[in-house]
């Protein structure tokens, strides 16, 4: 065997021994691809080269010891957990090359797992859910609701439990049109997302669903069990917005056995 091959089996199996065992479960990044010979390098020009990606998976977050999701798992991030990009590969649907605290391997380039920038955690026994929201961004809790808003600009998210989907209110808002519909899975929970865009007599109320009466607005509805429901609603001015809607409702759990599952074995 080549002395450089070697040198990287003997660190990638030095960081499988030392790594910190994951707790709880952990999600397998999805792929196919084979594994790549030799030492992975990243190419260039990929999304993403430098700064630090949040780990969104309610499940956590894969580090293989290549691009691919047939190579060894060295260890498990955790959500919220920041790991800093040093690289990209295009193999198998696309990795990045990151160094966590301990260990440096590669993620799924899934935007699904994980998101560029850093987060922080909102949690509610109250309101039973937690999410994860940029850093930039402020939460105010109200009766029934919590907004999440930027700290500059008009965007909002608007989630809220009730009862039952019903109790959460009539879809969509006065003035806006129904524009697509996408199917989405939040926490292991199947939903539709909705789009609006907005028309003339659109109009808001101070926190709910078009509460900034911006051009665009999405909404997820949540059945959690027989007796709770769970709405999300995003007001955006900017169809690209709907990028920031993804990283919260991907990063959303709750105490439910729908969002407790056990991670596949295999990717």
């Amino acid at each position: 065997m080549p002395m450089r091959r070697l040198l990287v089996f003997l660190a990638a199996m030095s960081a499988i021994a030392c790594g910190t065992p994951p707790s709880g479960v952990v999600t397998n990044p999805p792929g196919g691809g084979t594994a790549s010979t030799g030492t992975p390098v990243a190419t260039p020009g990929g999304p993403q080269q430098s700064g630090t990606r949040t780990v969104l998976s309610p499940l956590g977050l894969n580090l293989r010891s290549g691009p691919s999701a047939s190579a060894s798992r060295l260890i498990a991030a955790a959500r919220g957990a920041e790991l800093t990009v040093i690289g990209y590969s295009a193999d198998s649907g696309g990795w990045y090359h990151v160094q966590g605290a301990t260990t440096t391997g590669w993620i799924s380039a899934d935007p699904s797992l994980s998101a560029t920038g850093t987060f922080l955690e909102y949690a509610s026994t109250a309101h039973s859910f937690s999410v994860l929201y940029p850093t930039v961004w402020t939460f105010a809790e109200e009766p029934s609701d919590v907004v999440f808003r930027p700290q500059s600009g008009p965007d909002s998210v608007v989630m809220r439990t009730a009862a039952n989907i019903a109790a959460l209110g009539n879809a969509g808002a006065p003035g806006y049109g129904a524009t697509k519909d996408t199917e989405v899975v939040v926490c292991g929970v199947t939903s539709d997302l909705i789009t609006y865009d907005r028309g003339s007599g659109a109009s808001a109320s101070p926190s709910g669903p078009g509460s900034a009466g911006l051009a665009h607005l999405a909404q997820i509805r949540l059945k959690l069990d027989e007796a709770h429901a769970l709405g999300m609603d995003f007001n955006y001015a900017d169809v690209h917005g709907l990028d920031t809607f993804a990283n919260f409702y991907n990063s959303t759990t709750f105490p439910f056995p729908q969002c407790q599952r056990s991670a596949p074995a295999t990717p």
